[in-house]
């Protein structure tokens, strides 16, 4: 009885918050599709495989919900739909989950090799930064001596 008061409506209201966030990734990927296209293949582009996959592991525990405490016939419309479209996250975001690991383990040597026969570029010198020149120049309330020249030279560089 709990079951049917408590869980099964907190689950529907869970699909349905599960479907409007896969609505907004897919409309995200959408509107950033061109950008997305134009960028090299990295390490963040695994990130797009744990939504879909998520997803499917939310839908997968509605299926159950439904299954063990809802009154709906196993051969409705609904539960197939649903069946069909867990299959069909399952199928594709593995493939997706497959293709993007082969890439990405292509790729790690080239990502993780450090290029020691190429000449470094030396840093500026510390009075040369930008920060330097923000650092020193000024009204006295500006003004910080405090400001290690290593600190303001690492800052420049991006260290």
């Amino acid at each position: 009885a709990v079951h049917h008061e408590w869980y099964l409506p907190l689950m529907h209201f869970m699909f349905f918050l599960c479907l409007i966030g896969v609505a907004s990734s897919v409309w995200g990927l959408y509107t950033r599709w061109d950008v997305i296209v134009k960028k090299p293949f990295s390490p963040a582009h695994a990130a797009f495989c744990f939504p879909t996959l998520s997803h499917a592991n939310a839908v997968q525990a509605y299926r159950g919900a439904i299954n063990s405490f809802s009154d709906i016939p196993p051969e409705s419309s609904i539960k197939k739909a649903i069946f069909c479209y867990w299959l069909f996250l399952l199928v594709s975001g593995t493939c997706v989950l497959f293709i993007f690991t082969i890439k990405f383990f292509r790729r790690l040597p080239k990502w993780t090799q450090i290029d020691v026969e190429s000449p470094e570029a030396e840093p500026p010198a510390p009075n040369e930064t930008h920060v330097h020149e923000i650092v020193t120049i000024g009204d006295r309330m500006h003004h910080q001596n405090f400001v290690s020249p290593a600190v303001v030279q690492a800052n420049e560089t991006g260290a």
